[in-house]
């Protein structure tokens, strides 16, 4: 029971790491346009 508790632990982690991995890319992608638009239309 221990081990079967400890495993379903470290899947939620694995799941949580995953979102995050994927979560990343758009975010800088974001970041990034947000800068190129800032640099095109200086206000």
């Amino acid at each position: 029971l221990n081990n079967q508790g400890l495993s379903l632990r470290l899947d939620r982690k694995k799941i949580c790491l995953i979102r995050i991995n994927l979560r990343w890319p758009s975010l800088v992608y974001g970041l990034l346009v947000m800068r190129l638009v800032t640099d095109l239309y200086p206000r």
